[in-house]
C-alpha cells in the first residue's frame, strides 16, 4: 500500500510540475512526455507515437512539451538536455524539483555557479558566475559572489537544520534581466 502511494504522490507531483512549470510553446515538431506509472518512469515520445527517449532513462520528466529543451531528474539531479539527450546544465534543486520559473527565468547550475536561463528557450541568459542569487522580482534579482549557508533552527527542538538554509551575503547587489549590475542600494545583507 505504501509503494501504491508513493507512486501516486510522484504522479501527481510529475503531473503538475510538468504542466505548471516547464511547458513550452508548440512547434511542428515536439516531444510529449509518458509516464509509466507501474514502475514510476517517464519518458518521450513524438508526434506519430513513437517512443524517442524510452522509460527508465530518466527518473521523472518535468517538461511536458519538450521543444528545444527538456528538465528531468537523473541520476546527478534536476539537468536540462538537448532534443540528442544533451547535458545543457543543471537546475537549481528548490523544494525537491527544479527552481520555479519567475519572470520568464529560472535559475541554474554549472560548476557550482549560479545564473539564469530562460523558461521558453532553455538558453543560457546570464551566465553562471554568482555564488547564490534570488529570483527575479519586478525585473531584478539579488545576487552574489561570495555567499554562505545560513542554516535554519527547528523551533521545536532549538536545533540546527541539516539541509535546511538560507544564503547569506555581505556583499549582496542587485542586476537587471540582462545580468547588468544595477545596485547594492537596499540589497541588505
Amino acid at each position: 500500500m505504501r509503494q501504491i502511494c508513493r507512486k501516486f504522490i510522484f504522479a501527481c507531483f510529475y503531473f503538475l510540475y510538468a504542466h505548471i512549470g516547464f511547458a513550452q510553446s508548440l512547434p511542428n515538431d515536439y516531444l510529449i512526455s509518458i509516464w509509466d506509472s507501474i514502475n514510476s518512469e517517464c519518458g518521450y515520445k513524438n508526434m506519430k507515437g513513437d517512443t524517442v527517449i524510452p522509460f527508465g532513462r530518466y527518473t521523472l520528466c518535468f517538461t511536458d512539451t519538450f521543444k528545444t529543451y527538456a528538465l528531468v531528474l537523473s541520476d546527478s539531479g534536476f539537468i536540462a538536455i538537448d532534443r540528442n539527450e544533451k547535458y545543457l546544465y543543471h537546475a537549481l534543486a528548490v523544494d525537491n524539483g527544479p527552481d520555479y520559473v519567475h519572470e520568464g527565468y529560472f535559475r541554474i547550475v554549472i560548476n557550482g555557479k549560479v545564473g539564469f536561463a530562460n523558461a521558453k528557450t532553455g538558453k543560457v541568459v546570464i551566465k553562471p558566475q554568482f555564488d547564490c542569487a534570488e529570483i527575479f522580482k519586478n525585473g531584478m534579482a539579488r545576487v552574489s559572489y561570495k555567499c554562505f549557508k545560513k542554516y535554519w533552527i527547528d523551533s521545536h527542538t532549538g536545533k540546527v537544520s541539516d539541509e535546511h538554509f538560507d544564503h547569506a551575503s555581505k556583499e549582496w547587489f542587485w542586476i537587471d534581466k540582462s545580468g547588468k549590475k544595477l545596485s547594492s542600494k537596499g540589497a541588505g545583507e
